[in-house]
């Protein structure tokens, strides 16, 4: 079980990514499940109907179509519910980077990106803090570079007026 800080408060958190993730992940087999159903009632209509013609009593057909129903109506439901889940693990991620990387960009290269143990892009965000670090490091090279070139200079100034 996660703990409080590893849960997120929030299912959506980038509305547009999440809604092109769940789109890409549901659309495909939903659509598919939709177009099953519909050819299996039309065959289980035609097969009533041929039970008919030739007076025959088939009481199973109904509770089959309607089993078919919950069943691709279950599917469907469990499909999109797992394809917002990964979308949320997708897009809090991606939401904390971009904060991040504004962050650094303002000058702030203390920042880290934090992923929860559930999410995703946690080689994104290793890689980033990694460049964050070489960032910070090459920023402070270069400021104790220019301290060292100001120290000398000034102690050049300084023993020309001597």
């Amino acid at each position: 079980m996660s703990s409080a800080h590893e849960q997120r408060r929030t299912l959506v958190v980038n509305h547009p990514l999440q809604r092109r993730i769940v789109k890409d992940i549901g659309l495909l087999p939903l659509t598919v499940l939709v177009v099953g159903t519909l050819v299996l009632g039309v065959l289980l209509r035609d097969l009533e109907r041929e039970a008919h013609e030739h007076a025959l009593a088939l009481r199973s057909a109904t509770p089959l179509l309607c089993g078919l129903v919950g069943f691709v109506l279950t599917c469907s439901f469990v499909m999109l519910t797992q394809a917002l889940r990964i979308s949320n693990r997708v897009a809090g991620p991606q939401v904390r980077v971009r904060q991040v990387v504004d962050d650094v960009l303002a000058g702030n290269t203390a920042m880290r990106v934090h992923i929860r143990g559930n999410d995703y892009l946690h080689e994104t965000a290793a890689d980033i803090n990694r460049l964050i670090l070489q960032i910070d490091t090459q920023r402070r090279d270069q400021g104790d570079s220019t301290d060292e070139a100001g120290a000398k200079s000034v102690g050049a100034a300084e023993h020309e007026h001597v």
